[in-house]
């Protein structure tokens, strides 16, 4: 079987962004060290959000994807490397509805996404229209600027929620052959950060 975005994925770097290091979005605050000996070898990597112990996960055609973005561009909400497939994403629904927050909230706290890293205001629903490769894992701890809004993810391995890392959809033409945008929406700007619960999302036809 061949996979829409094969090449990025087999790529060296690719596992390593999935796990929160070095990654290129926005480096001032995906912030990220490494622990060196006396001798300067290199110890371990400090990571800042990524997903934990990232596993293969081969998406088939017809799967529902789900992310949340700041743009009102839908385009470029759907070139982010980080989804949920549908029946993840409606852990997120059931936990803010539980827990009365809301959904962008939810998906804060279980994703460990800080609220400096950007508004979540504009959510898309797509379907894979040709497989594509991901990593997979529970969110990894995250912290924001400055150590503020840290979120350690454990959470989210209580409740089994599972988030996807796909590499290659900022480039256009492999995101317009793989993934077909069938649904968005807008939420105020305050639902990123406070407690109202917005209409759930309905299942994909």
């Amino acid at each position: 079987m061949s996979f829409a975005n094969e090449h990025w994925f087999n790529r060296p770097e690719t596992r390593i962004r999935a796990t929160g290091y070095k990654s290129d979005i926005n480096p001032e605050r995906r912030y990220t060290d490494v622990v060196t000996s006396d001798r300067g070898i290199e110890m371990a990597m400090i990571t800042n959000g990524g997903i934990v112990d990232p596993q293969l996960r081969q998406l088939a055609l017809g799967t529902v994807l789900v992310r949340f973005g700041s743009s009102v561009f839908i385009p470029q909400v759907a070139a982010g490397e980080w989804w949920l497939e549908f029946e993840q994403y409606k852990i997120v629904e059931r936990h803010a509805d539980s827990a009365g927050i809301s959904v962008p909230m939810a998906m804060r706290r279980l994703c460990c996404v800080p609220l400096d890293w950007g508004a979540m205001t504009t959510v898309v629903q797509a379907r894979v229209i040709r497989p594509l490769l991901a990593y997979e894992g529970p969110g990894a701890p995250a912290t924001g600027q400055k150590g503020a809004d840290y979120l350690d993810g454990r959470l989210a391995g209580q409740l089994g929620l599972k988030q996807l890392f796909i590499p290659g959809l900022s480039d256009p033409d492999l995101r317009r052959d793989s993934l077909w945008v069938t649904d968005h929406g807008f939420l105020p700007h305050e639902l990123s950060r406070m407690g109202y619960v917005p209409k759930n999302m309905p299942h994909p036809a």
